[in-house]
């Protein structure tokens, strides 16, 4: 996760395993996901076909249950980027999301999922595949070997979030957002909380796009 910013404004972003772990296995093995407007298009890459490994009674309910698992991780990291509360006891929040992300994601034997049976068995098939996978990409996209890396250009952030305290006349200090770097295709970009957004790598490397997505997560943001 990187964080930047001045004594008062703050955006923090990442490119974390757990969701791109989460879309590895929605899209190799081709899970029955609901489609819906709030979910990151497919993965940017060559990616394995892993859909033989279930069955395809499997591959639709593990899609059902795979919706509100996705949904309940971006939103621990989302937590986890934007901080502690003001004023609130650090240590204490920091046990509070260790023992959380343990409820979501405890591999090789995810016990957590218990209750979504279906996915936890496709997890637990293909977890060593979308760690390697994952943990590649990232790499790549912090360190690629031609171009620019898959994050938001320091500058744009800055002046977004500069431009964004002027227009609404509050202190810098009001101005804060976070961002959860996906290696999906397309230009794309969503609001997934107040003060928060997911988006493309493809999105944050782009001008335009990027403004466009700072300026909403900042101006969200502020009413939090």
């Amino acid at each position: 996760m990187r964080r930047a910013g001045s004594a008062s404004w703050r955006f923090a972003e990442g490119i974390e395993q757990m969701p791109v772990v989460a879309l590895f296995v929605r899209d190799a093995v081709g899970l029955g996901v609901p489609p819906g407007a709030a979910l990151p298009p497919r993965l940017d890459g060559e990616l394995p076909d892993r859909s033989g490994l279930v069955s395809a009674g499997q591959r639709r309910a593990a899609g059902a249950e795979w919706v509100g698992w996705w949904h309940a991780v971006v939103a621990h990291h989302v937590g986890l980027q934007q901080g502690p509360p003001d004023g609130a006891d650090e240590r204490a929040w920091l046990q509070r999301q260790t023992v959380q992300a343990g409820a979501l994601f405890d591999p090789p034997d995810f016990a957590s999922l218990a209750g979504r049976s279906a996915l936890r068995d496709v997890l637990r098939t293909t977890f060593a595949d979308a760690l390697r996978w994952a943990d590649d990409q990232s790499r790549t996209l912090l360190m690629p070997p031609h171009g620019h890396p898959g994050k938001f250009d320091y500058d744009t952030v800055r002046s977004v979030a500069e431009q964004v305290a002027q227009r609404h006349r509050v202190s810098p200090n009001a101005v804060r957002g976070c961002a959860i770097v996906l290696p999906v295709e397309g230009n794309w970009w969503r609001r997934c909380s107040p003060g928060a957004i997911l988006c493309s790598a493809h999105a944050a490397r782009d001008p335009s796009t990027a403004r466009a997505a700072l300026t909403d997560a900042f101006e969200s943001g502020l009413d939090t």
